[in-house]
């Protein structure tokens, strides 16, 4: 796990440290910034992808509001890659949208599983990601496609599913959103809510019927109920 901490700083967040405690075979990979943006965080996630294949053969990697699944099981993904010629995995990517007038708020509770109360996912084609590899890659902004490769050139396991949660929950979207457009280093106030913070913006984005995605503009295109098996999580 990457852990951005700002320079000179010392020790974890109470956040960390119970997940730590919690997690203890996790190894917390330290990287001090001086500006936290778009462009730190790729260049961090390319070298410590780069350094971890120097003794692992596939690395995976996912942002911490993405989980990578399969119902098959990520190590049957992994055993069948290594087994191949491929050099990377393309995941087919879904996004989550709290339907916040029949949905209610999660918890977040620790035994709380995040979709039991979600029915609906839509695909984003421009949200997939190739975030399993042999090879270092270089990414774009955003890891959604890599240097000097169209977006369709890795190949996709049908089975690899990336769940996209930045949205799940309208409250926690809302308060990390307002964190993040208080920077000064935050370069997209997507919905112009920078000085006023008006929630009401947001919560009738979350309203809007076949709408795209929040902020971003990508296209919500095919909308499936959420399978049970997805629930698990």
């Amino acid at each position: 796990m990457i852990y951005p901490c700002q320079q000179g700083s010392f020790g974890f967040t109470p956040e960390i440290s119970q997940f730590v405690a919690e997690c203890p075979d996790c190894e917390i990979i330290r990287k001090e910034f001086n500006i936290l943006d778009a462009n730190w965080h790729r260049n961090t996630v390319q070298d410590v992808q780069r350094d971890l294949l120097k003794s692992y053969n596939v690395v995976v990697n996912t942002d911490s509001d993405e989980f990578l699944f399969a119902e098959c099981g990520l190590q049957i993904i992994i055993n069948d890659f290594i087994s191949t010629k491929k050099h990377a995995l393309r995941a087919t990517a879904y996004q989550i949208i709290h339907q916040i007038d029949s949905e209610p708020t999660l918890t977040f509770a620790q035994n709380e599983r995040i979709l039991e109360f979600r029915g609906s996912a839509w695909r984003v084609q421009d949200y997939d990601k190739t975030l399993i590899t042999k090879v270092p890659l270089k990414y774009c902004r955003g890891f959604h496609a890599t240097v000097g490769n169209a977006m369709n050139e890795h190949s996709y396991d049908n089975r690899l599913k990336l769940l996209h949660l930045q949205q799940v929950d309208l409250e926690q979207f809302y308060s990390s959103y307002v964190q993040r457009i208080k920077s000064e280093h935050f370069v997209i106030d997507a919905f112009g809510i920078k000085g006023n913070e008006n929630k009401k913006v947001v919560e009738d984005a979350f309203r809007t019927n076949n709408r795209s995605s929040i902020g971003i503009g990508h296209v919500l295109s095919e909308r499936i109920d959420i399978p049970t098996s997805w629930k698990m999580i």
